[in-house]
């Protein structure tokens, strides 16, 4: 089973994909959905009262969208602040007091199939006063989900990574204080809502991801092997984290389904522009060790 994910800057967008998620006979156990929550405004909402803690409205509703997700849960996480969770994440958050402990965000995507570096990606998003919504799904699901999170305002996440980066954020930081209400993404951060999305769709440009837990776990950096490769080849041009980096981009690359049924010649253009976009390094120093990540996946010899 696969992982559709797209981050929302308007929780209201989320909420109406949620809908339209429903009405295509999705079902609710397949959605999940994380929310700042600064004020408490969705908590009030969806029943569970002003405070936030740890408990969890069995059978709650998501907000306005009565009765579309089940079990919805108020929450803090360290590093984020007040949100509000439901579906499959809301349990993993919940179920092993994993939403008091660092990083609880970041291991529940993970546990769906969202490789680390991603789900820092989307756990940033939240921190930023962000919506993450993710579907479970196979077949032609897969397809519908990624078609109305698309629809709704799903928004480029990777894009918006390299903003953030070239303002010196370089990673999820669990440790920082929480946000604050007045701690919002600015507009330049997130970009305008739905219609940019929607015009995006209409050029072909896709900014909802599909992960496949089977393919998506990217090499640990501890890796011998990967060492061993930089130690032979990449010493001398940059450092093993930058190299590393590259690879594991790569390597992501290659589990994206958009790009499942192309070979490198084609998609190295994209890459490039992704990898310069995200402010990775060189492209002429790191383009060999990019290509390394894809070829793995893809069985490829180097």
């Amino acid at each position: 089973m696969k992982t559709v994910c797209a981050a929302f800057r308007d929780y209201n967008d989320a909420e109406a994909a949620v809908h339209d998620l429903v009405k295509r006979g999705l079902q609710r156990d397949q959605i999940s959905l994380i929310a700042s929550d600064r004020t408490g405004e969705y908590a009030r909402r969806a029943g569970l009262g002003a405070e936030v803690g740890p408990g969890v409205g069995t059978g709650a509703a998501l907000g306005g969208a009565a009765g579309m997700i089940l079990g919805i849960a108020a929450l803090a996480i360290p590093g984020i602040g007040p949100i509000v969770a439901a579906g499959p994440l809301a349990a993993a958050l919940t179920g092993a007091g994993i939403g008091a402990a660092a990083g609880g965000i970041v291991g529940a995507l993970s546990d769906i199939g969202i490789s680390k570096e991603t789900a820092d990606s989307y756990a940033e998003a939240v921190r930023r006063g962000g919506t993450v919504l993710a579907v479970r799904a196979d077949g032609e699901d897969t397809a519908a989900a990624e078609s109305v999170l698309e629809r709704h305002g799903g928004l480029d996440i990777e894009k918006h990574v390299g903003e953030w980066r070239n303002q010196e954020w370089t990673g999820f930081d669990s440790g920082a204080a929480d946000a604050t209400a007045g701690d919002e993404g600015s507009p330049s951060e997130w970009g305008p809502r739905s219609r940019r999305a929607e015009s995006e769709l209409a050029t072909g440009r896709r900014n909802v991801r599909v992960y496949d837990p089977e393919m998506s776990v990217a090499p640990d950096i501890a890796d011998p092997e990967l060492q061993r490769e930089y130690e032979l080849h990449y010493s001398r041009i940059t450092s093993y984290d930058r190299f590393a980096d590259a690879y594991r981009f790569g390597y992501t690359l290659a589990t994206d389904s958009h790009y499942a049924d192309r070979d490198w010649a084609e998609v190295e253009k994209q890459a490039r522009t992704r990898f310069e976009q995200d402010s990775r390094g060189d492209w002429g120093k790191m383009k060999d060790a990019v290509r390394a990540g894809w070829n793995r996946v893809r069985g490829i010899a180097g």
